[in-house]
């Protein structure tokens, strides 16, 4: 199971054929699996909302393919529509657990969301007997370093250079 980093997400949406896309693209074929909970999903919109080489008509249509992407694929378990709509980005990153984990963990507190979603998913396929390895995929090269092991963390991390 994958979990893709917002970054990941935008550049796959945002760029012309890269190894972004092709990730997207093997979530979207059913080649993968992907995880988004509400914390990605909204950091995904905040993306595209803040960026500055975009038009508003192009903002709209990359969220309207990323929202596309999420409710229809088979290949990805996405959240619900109440916790996209109550989730408070800010308050998230700012939450206690999360500075604390980022500070353990030597991450910037915005992903220890990402880590947690990744190690709750192992936990509950590890109920199931589901045995599938759970990889966070990032662009972020301060990220990719984070090394999972080094904790007893049963997850990996991928790097995607983007040079865009």
């Amino acid at each position: 199971m994958l979990v893709l980093d917002s970054n990941v997400w935008i550049i796959a949406i945002a760029t012309e054929p890269s190894e972004h896309v092709a990730v997207r693209d093997r979530v979207l074929h059913g080649d993968e699996r992907a995880l988004v909970d509400a914390y990605i999903y909204r950091e995904v919109l905040a993306g595209f909302e803040r960026s500055q080489n975009v038009s508003g008509t192009e903002v709209r249509r990359a969220i309207e393919d990323f929202t596309g992407m999420i409710t229809s694929s088979t290949s990805i378990e996405g959240p619900s529509h109440e916790a996209v709509r109550d989730i408070d980005l800010r308050q998230v990153r700012r939450s206690r657990e999360n500075v604390t984990l980022g500070r353990v963990l030597r991450i910037q507190p915005r992903d220890a969301p990402i880590v947690t979603l990744a190690t709750k998913h192992v936990e509950r396929g590890e109920l199931r007997g589901d045995d599938e390895p759970e990889t966070i995929v990032t662009s972020d090269r301060a990220f990719s370093e984070f090394d999972p092991e080094a904790f007893d963390l049963d997850i990996s991390m991928t790097y995607l250079p983007y040079g865009g």
